[in-house]
């Protein structure tokens, strides 16, 4: 059975990208991500070279890093680099549904209208951005994620008892029983490790090696720190701390939230009960300081309880951005924003929308100058970091958290956003018990969930013996015990890189910590990734004087890049709503191989209908025969590139008939 035989399917309104034009024209004014090359030359060298390397992108030039706009790039001319310095994105998900920037209206000549060289080439530039959206649409964030899971660590003692954590391979199950002594439950660390929504976690890379990175955890009254490597061959101990101040005067009541700028080593404490936040000096423990000593250092304070901008009377979360430091109070319902010297600058009260939808955790994108703010209710508030002013609100749809065990929603809260390390159009949703992937640019349109290749013991005993198995997969949500399985309120941490090409995540859970790799890569539904495709400068007819011959090499150009896009198509993206098991979730199921069959409505029987004849006269109505034919044929590559959905989501106002 040929695959383009889809089914109806219906996709509801939380699907639909309705993000304000503030948040769209913040959205796609920069954007930052990894080359592996074949996009940009670098001048640096003596001559010129193939750029592989992180690049950003801003007011239509490249530079090289992630941030800094200092060495600019040179663009090499092809598809890619026309998507990359322009407003669109490679963002197809399985919802996605492709309308080309231009309907045929658009693109024919209108009575009347002026033919000369501009008015054609005006119409070729069209043709070629519909032509860019096909090519955009035939790239597919993978949704088989995350990319690895590399390890997983748990904690056992030796024979003086000391208390150490292991990494362990994906193919070594924990079986319980409590068989081996050596092996502990994590409250035998710290109580507080036992509640897993009150436990907060923050990485911070170290400068004098490239490879290793400080891990901060902390509990109510606990600040723990551990060193460990991008590789996970070691988890070791540093220090914990229940106090600051000198002789460890200032003893820490109720840590909420931490915070750091990662890039001068600050580390940053919220104490709820002191009503206090802390500006510390990690540099010693980061960057392993000579002398031995190892001290989070206290810098200054603000807060108290009062009604002053300085004050606070429940301050609960704390983050740091673009020197800046953003306090939520969940008394006052407000968010204030200090400089780094703990200058108040600017507030942002909305007592109505925090009494309805209740604060969760903010978190700052340095590319965009946002502050993400999550509630409980999965609404999303977007700031302006600089100014506060509300740039957008939007809530993440049913779909993604609809799952085959009973009550699931009562045990899986929102918790965190985090924004990707390597890409700027990439970010994950954390919460309670899955972690999501999204696009920044369309908000709430899911690419996946993460799936693990391994199944976990069905117990809430942290003590196990090690036995090797055979993985296969199981989701999390599956699991028997997913009422026990929990990610820590502030979870998932990605560490990241200036030189790696994947972003590196870290999450703490209450029963283990674990190690996964996204390199946040597209796949190519082409059998080449990058088919030598005809420039866009070279589609353009060059002389103020052309005629037929000169204008159908233009158009041979236009149809040789379609044929050589239909002539690479060799898969489509299979997605199947569940409703058996979810009520409609839409979930992507594979990748399915096309047949000859599929690709019969490409074939050409008439290729002269493309052309102009050497005898016929250039008006409008021969030049919107080209242009009609090109664009019916570019709508038949569309219908072979969609999604095949198997299955019907049920409209809520649908009336169903069972059959007895």
């Amino acid at each position: 059975m040929p695959i383009n035989d889809t089914t109806e399917f219906y996709v509801g309104n939380d699907l639909i990208n309705t993000a304000s034009q503030e948040y769209k024209d913040i959205t796609i004014s920069k954007k930052m991500a990894y080359t592996e090359g074949g996009e940009f030359f670098y001048e640096g060298n003596e001559h010129d070279s193939d750029y592989v390397g992180y690049y950003n992108y801003t007011g239509g030039r490249f530079y090289r890093t992630k941030y800094k706009q200092e060495d600019e790039l040179k663009v090499k001319e092809n598809i890619n680099t026309d998507i990359l310095n322009s407003t669109k994105f490679s963002d197809r998900t399985i919802f996605t549904v492709l309308n080309p920037s231009y309907d045929l209206d658009d693109l024919l000549f209108k009575p009347n209208e002026l033919i000369n060289k501009n008015s054609i080439n005006f119409k070729l530039n069209l043709l070629y951005e519909n032509f860019k959206d096909l090519f955009i649409f035939a790239n597919v964030s993978n949704p088989l994620i995350p990319t690895h899971f590399n390890k997983y660590a748990v904690l056992s003692a030796d024979a003086t008892d000391t208390i150490n954590w292991n990494w362990l391979e994906t193919d070594v199950r924990f079986i319980s029983g409590g068989l081996d002594p050596s092996l502990i439950k994590l409250s035998a660390y710290n109580d507080g490790f036992t509640d897993a929504n009150g436990t907060k976690i923050l990485t911070i890379n170290s400068k004098k090696n490239k490879d290793e990175y400080s891990l901060f955890a902390a509990t109510s009254a606990f600040i723990y720190v551990y060193q460990l490597d991008r590789n996970d061959t070691f988890f070791d101990f540093v220090l914990s701390a229940t106090a600051l101040g000198f002789d460890q005067q200032l003893s820490l009541r109720n840590v909420t939230s931490i915070a750091a700028d990662k890039e001068n080593d600050i580390f940053y404490i919220n104490d709820r009960n002191l009503k206090q936040v802390f500006k510390t000096d990690v540099k010693t423990i980061v960057n392993k300081d000579r002398t031995g000593v190892r001290t989070i250092k206290l810098l200054d304070t603000i807060g108290g309880e009062g009604t002053e901008d300085t004050n606070f009377n429940g301050n609960s979360y704390v983050e740091y951005g673009n020197k800046n430091i953003f306090v939520f109070d969940e008394v006052d319902k407000s968010i204030k924003k200090f400089s780094e010297d703990f200058v108040f600058k600017i507030k942002y009260a909305n007592k109505r929308l925090f009494t309805k939808n209740k604060f969760i955790s903010m978190t700052y994108n340095k590319t965009f100058d946002l502050l993400y703010v999550v509630t409980d209710t999965f609404l999303v508030l977007v700031l302006n970091g600089n100014n506060f002013n509300e740039v957008d609100q939007y809530t993440f749809g049913k779909n993604p958290f609809d799952f085959s065990i009973p009550l699931i929603s009562f045990f899986e809260k929102p918790r965190k956003i985090v924004f990707s390390e390597n890409n700027s159009n990439i970010y994950y949703l954390q919460t309670s018990k899955n972690v999501y992937k999204y696009f920044v640019n369309t908000q709430n349109q899911s690419i996946e969930r993460f799936t693990i290749d391994i199944n976990f013991d069905s117990v809430d005993m942290w003590n196990t013996v090690f036995t090797k198995f055979s993985a296969f997969e199981v989701a999390w949500d599956r699991l028997p015990d997913f009422d026990k399985f929990t990610i820590a309120s502030n979870g998932l941490e990605i560490i990241g890189s200036d030189t790696s090409k994947d972003d590196k995540l870290l999450m703490w859970a209450n029963t283990r910590v674990f190690s996964f790799t996204e390199d946040n890569n597209f796949l190519s539904l082409l059998n080449t990734q990058n088919p030598n495709f005809y420039k866009k400068s070279e589609i353009f007819i060059k002389d103020e004087y052309f005629n037929n011959i000169t204008f159908n090499i233009t158009i041979f150009r236009h149809l040789f890049n379609l044929n050589l896009f239909a002539s690479n198509l060799n898969k489509k993206l299979l997605a199947e709503f569940d409703t058996v098991e979810t009520d409609g979730y839409l979930r992507f199921k594979e990748f399915l191989e096309l047949v000859h069959d599929d690709k019969e409505t490409l074939d050409l029987n008439n290729q002269k209908q493309f052309f102009v004849g050497v005898n016929e006269t250039l008006n409008g109505n021969t030049l919107n025969r080209v242009i009609s034919n090109l664009f019916d044929y570019q709508n038949r590559l569309i219908e072979a590139v969609k999604t095949k959905r198997i299955g019907e989501r049920i409209p809520l106002l649908k009336t169903v008939i069972i059959d007895k």
